[in-house]
């Protein structure tokens, strides 16, 4: 009867396992698997995008070749009189543009037009979030006189003679739009004892009379000079990092109702490329002091410390700046900020603090990382701080005196490592606002510590 009630209860142990839901490691080992697949596939695609837009852009390069000595056919060609043959020439290169799929314009009449060129600089490379540092000028490269009408207040409109605009992209194509003009002070009447003075009739900008640029042989006149053209410039600010590319386009028709007497042309510049990149923070600095510290007993009786920082980042520029707190990964360099630790006991008198971040000591971990989380991405004003405190810990330490020295860095195009611990990636918003966060390289003041029974 014993050995009955000892095979019954042996099956149903048998049973009950067998029919047991899998055990929580081959859970984690099939969502590994399964977020290493995905990581694989990104790879794959994102190798396939790298390669797709490196032939794109050796295409573009020939084929600018090509369209460059197009245009220097269509210049001869101008030169000799043939404009008939110079304009089919301009036709078929605008025409291969808009099969390209670019949208960078071509003028009608070629950038040089009657001995008039309009020529473009900028630096190559502009802090983002600043306006455009343009400088534009229109050359005469012929012997004799020619007139040319000035920049006016409304040279924006399109109704305007002379009109001025920008035609502004970014790399993948998409426009930059012009920013809206700051509102017009209000015009404060003056008291007077008789009636208000009338208002000046309003004159449309196609009607009014231009000022008028007299240029001799090898004269230029820089349009960039002009207040208005800074006023215009101004309103063109790039909103995000990468390259763009822009270019002029000055406009003068014929003037009959004005009657003034000006050279009627159609200039486009020649194409500008400047790359934008993130505004590094100078204006920052950092303190930490000591948050709490935990008692950790050894297995030989003894006693450790683990410490735990907090750290404040003051705003001492004139402008915002967007800063992330360190999270999952920052002290293995897998995400960013990137975040280190200089301790030195004070008893070694002879050992100094790095300038820089400390080599960085990977540990093996299990291979997952957790996205970034929405408190620890803040927006600074002037003249304001925040303090971030997780994830700060230099490791454990036993009794004693230190000197302490924290590493901040911040690298919004840092590639972030590890597998999402998130099933479906880390939040695409947040991740975005990471991106354009401001970078800097910070490291703070030395804080002495002692170490021990509190």
């Amino acid at each position: 009867m014993k050995k009955l009630i000892l095979l019954t209860g042996l099956l149903v142990m048998a049973t009950a396992a067998w029919a047991a839901p899998p055990t929580d490691y081959e859970q984690l080992d099939r969502e590994k698997k399964e977020a290493m697949k995905r990581m694989l596939e990104d790879e794959r695609r994102k190798a396939d995008q790298r390669k797709a837009e490196l032939e794109r852009r050796a295409m573009h390069r020939q084929m600018g070749e090509r369209l460059a000595k197009m245009e220097a056919m269509a210049e001869h060609y101008e030169a000799q009189g043939k404009h008939e043959h110079a304009a089919k020439i301009r036709a078929a290169i605008k025409e291969v543009y808009k099969r390209m799929g670019v949208a960078r314009p071509v003028a009608e009449a070629g950038p040089r037009v009657g001995g008039l060129e309009l020529v473009v600089t900028a630096p190559a490379k502009v802090e983002l979030g600043q306006p455009i540092p343009i400088k534009a000028a229109i050359r005469w490269l012929g012997r004799s006189e020619v007139k040319l009408a000035k920049l006016g207040p409304d040279c924006l409109a399109k109704t305007a003679n002379p009109r001025l605009s920008f035609i502004i992209w970014h790399a993948d194509g998409k426009p930059v739009a012009l920013k809206p003009a700051p509102p017009a002070p209000p015009v404060v009447q003056p008291r007077t004892a008789g009636p208000p003075a009338p208002a000046p009739d309003f004159v449309p900008p196609a009607m009014r009379v231009p000022d008028i640029i007299t240029l001799k042989g090898k004269q230029k006149h820089v349009l960039s000079d002009s207040p208005h053209f800074k006023a215009i410039s101004d309103r063109y600010l790039f909103d995000r990092p990468g390259k763009y590319t822009f270019q002029v386009n000055y406009t003068a028709k014929a003037a009959t109702a004005s009657g003034a007497k000006f050279k009627p042309v159609d200039l486009i510049s020649n194409p500008v490329d400047i790359l934008v990149v993130p505004k590094v923070a100078s204006d920052l600095s950092m303190t930490i002091s000591l948050k709490n510290q935990l008692v950790l007993k050894l297995d030989d009786g003894g006693t450790k410390y683990q410490l735990f920082f907090n750290a404040t980042i003051t705003n001492n520029g004139k402008q915002a700046v967007t800063l992330v707190g360190a999270g999952d990964g920052s002290s293995r360099a897998w995400r960013t900020p990137i975040i280190g630790f200089s301790v030195i006991n004070v008893a070694d008198t002879k050992a100094k603090h790095p300038d820089s971040m400390p080599p960085i000591v990977q540990v093996r971990g299990c291979g997952k990382m957790s996205g970034p989380a929405a408190k620890e991405i803040v927006r600074v004003a002037p003249g304001g701080s925040v303090t971030f405190s997780d994830w700060l810990s230099p490791g454990t330490f036993f009794t004693g005196t230190y000197r302490v020295v924290f590493y901040y860095r911040n690298d919004p195009a840092l590639r972030w490592r590890g597998l999402p611990l998130a099933p479906g990636g880390h939040n695409s918003k947040l991740m975005d606002r990471v991106k354009t966060s401001t970078p800097c390289t910070l490291k703070s003041k030395e804080l002495r510590i002692t170490v021990g029974p509190s």
